[in-house]
C-alpha cells in the first residue's frame, strides 16, 4: 500500500470513528481534497445503505481499488515521473477524464453491490412481512388418518403479520454463565398444573452432548423460579448408548406418577438413530426412574420413519394416552407420526395397509403442506395440547432444504387423528425475534385464556442460547 493509497485508508478509519465527513474534507490540504474529496464521500454513502457485513468490510478494498486505477490512468498519460500531486502539468481536460473515469467505476461498483448483496436483502424482507393466503383443499374423513390438513380459506388477519407477538424486549430465562446451563437452555416441556405453569428446563455446555433438566414454576408465565435447588434429571442417568437425552414432553399418569418423555441420540449403531425414552418419578421434581429400553424406535426399512423418531409430545385423551413425535425416512424428510398407549409406557404406532407408502407402516398423521406452500420441505417438533378450540399441534417448518428462515404454523383437530391447517399459518417466524441467528425447541401451551408460545432463541454466533416467550390471546377457530 503506497502513501495515497494508506491516507485514503486514515481518512474513512476517521470518519469511521465519528468524525463529520464535510469537516475532514475541509480540513485536507487542497491537493488532497482535490483527489480524495469524490471518493471519500462514495465510500460514505455507501457504509449507510443496509447491505450485509460482507459487503462493508469489502467497501474500503474497493475504494483503494478506484484510487489505484486513478493513479495508474494519470501515469499512462503523463508519464510516471510527471505526477507530483498539484504541480502536474497535465492539461485540465485529461485531469476531469480521468476522475470522471474513477466515479464511473465507483458507480458501476454501487450497482454490482446493490444487486448482489442489497436487492436480495430487500425480496427476503419483504417476504417475510407479507400476510399468507390460506390453502383450501377438502378434507374426505376416513378411518385412519391421512397425512393431509389443510387449512379452510378463511380472510387473512390484518393488524399484525403474524398471530403471536414476542413478549417483552428480552428472554424470559437466560443461560447461565459458569453454571450447567451455561450455554443452552430451551423450554423442554411446559404444563399446567393447579393454577400454576411448570416448565422442564434443559441445559447443557454442548450439543450433542450431557443435557441436565431442572423443573421450574411460574404463575404468570413470565417470572419463573427453580422448583428444585439442582438439575434433577441427566443423560448420565439413561442406561442405554445415548448423548443429549432432551426432555419434550411431561404428565401426570393415572396412578399418579409423572411421567417426562425425552429423545436420544444412540451413535453406537453404523449409522446414528434418535430414540425416545420415558423416566417415572413420584412428583414433578422425581427422583427419576429411567425405563430400561427405549418408549419408541425406529421403524423397519421402507419406513418413514426409519432413520429416527424424537421430540415426543404425550397427552391423555380419549380414554388413551397419545404420543406425537418427529420421524425422518432415509432422506431425511420429517413428519410428525402418533402411537397410542394404554398405560403411558407400552406404545403402538397407528398402522395403515391401505395407505400410500409414507403413511403405510405406522402414520404419519401430519405431513409436509402442497408443493409451494411455507411448510412443504417437512415438518416436525409437535406439541400438542388440549384447549377450548380442541386439541392444538404446533408445528416447525421451513419450505425447502436451503430455506434458513423458519417458521411455525398450528393446525387443530377433534379427534387427534385428522388435523386441519390454521387459516393464518405461518404464525410465527424467526425474525420475529431481534438479532435471533436460530431458534431451535418450541413449546406451546394453553394458559389463563392465552396461548404461550416458549422458544429457545439462538443469537450471535450460536454458541449460547436463551428462552424467550411470544403470546397470543384469543380463539382460534370461529
Amino acid at each position: 500500500m503506497n502513501r495515497q493509497d494508506k491516507r485514503l485508508q486514515e481518512i474513512l478509519e476517521q470518519i469511521e470513528a465519528g468524525a463529520d465527513p464535510n469537516v475532514v474534507i475541509a480540513s485536507l490540504p487542497p491537493d488532497e481534497a482535490a483527489e480524495l474529496g469524490s471518493l471519500i464521500r462514495l465510500a460514505v454513502t455507501l457504509r449507510t445503505l443496509p447491505h450485509p457485513e460482507a459487503a462493508r468490510t469489502a467497501l474500503p478494498q474497493s475504494i483503494e481499488a478506484a484510487a489505484r486505477k486513478l493513479r495508474a490512468e494519470q501515469r499512462r498519460e503523463t508519464g510516471p515521473q510527471s505526477y507530483r500531486g498539484p504541480h502536474t502539468n497535465r492539461p485540465r481536460w485529461r485531469q476531469v477524464a480521468s476522475r470522471a473515469y474513477v466515479l464511473g467505476f465507483a458507480a458501476l461498483m454501487l450497482a454490482i453491490f446493490a444487486g448482489v448483496f442489497i436487492l436480495p436483502s430487500l425480496i427476503n424482507n419483504r417476504a417475510t412481512t407479507l400476510t399468507p393466503t390460506a390453502i383450501t383443499e377438502t378434507v374426505t374423513p376416513s378411518a385412519m388418518p391421512k397425512a393431509t390438513g389443510i387449512a379452510p380459506t378463511v380472510p387473512p388477519p390484518t393488524a399484525v403479520p403474524y398471530l403471536f407477538s414476542v413478549v417483552g424486549d428480552g428472554p424470559v430465562i437466560r443461560h447461565r454463565t459458569a453454571q450447567w446451563d451455561h450455554s443452552f437452555t430451551d423450554p423442554g416441556a411446559v404444563v399446567v398444573q393447579d393454577g400454576s405453569l411448570l416448565m422442564f428446563r434443559n441445559g447443557g455446555k454442548e450439543f450433542p452432548g450431557v443435557y441436565l433438566n431442572i423443573p421450574m414454576s411460574s404463575e404468570d408465565g413470565v417470572k419463573w423460579s427453580p422448583a428444585a435447588l439442582e438439575p434433577t434429571f441427566s443423560t448420565k442417568d439413561i442406561p442405554w448408548p445415548n448423548e443429549v437425552g432432551q426432555v419434550t414432553s411431561a404428565i401426570m399418569l393415572d396412578d399418579g406418577m409423572w411421567a417426562i418423555y425425552f429423545h436420544t441420540l444412540d451413535k453406537s449403531t453404523a449409522k446414528p438413530i434418535m430414540l425416545i425414552g420415558r423416566a417415572v418419578g413420584p412428583t414433578s421434581s422425581g427422583p427419576w426412574t429411567v425405563d430400561p429400553e427405549p418408549a419408541l424406535e425406529p421403524g423397519g426399512p421402507s419406513t418413514w420413519d426409519e432413520e429416527g423418531v424424537s421430540e415426543p409430545s404425550v397427552i391423555k385423551f380419549g380414554g388413551q394416552y397419545l404420543m406425537y413425535y418427529t420421524g425422518a425416512d432415509r432422506n431425511s424428510y420429517k413428519s410428525i407420526g402418533l402411537a397410542t398407549s394404554p398405560d403411558g409406557k407400552t406404545w403402538t404406532k397407528l398402522t395403515d395397509p391401505a395407505a400410500d407408502y409414507r403413511v403405510r407402516y405406522g402414520g404419519p398423521v401430519f405431513g409436509p403442506g402442497p408443493k409451494g406452500a411455507w411448510d412443504s420441505y417437512w415438518v416436525m417438533q409437535p406439541t400438542v395440547i388440549n384447549t377450548p378450540d380442541g386439541l392444538v399441534m404446533l408445528y416447525f417448518s421451513v419450505a425447502n432444504s436451503m430455506n434458513q428462515r423458519q417458521r411455525f404454523g398450528l393446525a387443530t383437530s377433534q379427534d387427534g387423528l385428522h388435523w386441519t391447517r390454521h387459516a393464518y399459518n405461518p404464525v410465527f417466524a424467526t425474525t420475529e425475534v431481534p438479532s435471533a441467528r436460530m431458534i431451535n425447541r418450541v413449546v406451546l401451551t394453553y394458559f389463563k385464556g392465552a396461548y404461550l408460545l416458549y422458544m429457545e432463541v439462538r443469537l450471535g454466533n450460536g454458541t449460547v442460547s436463551d428462552i424467550w416467550l411470544a403470546k397470543y390471546e384469543g380463539k382460534l377457530l370461529p
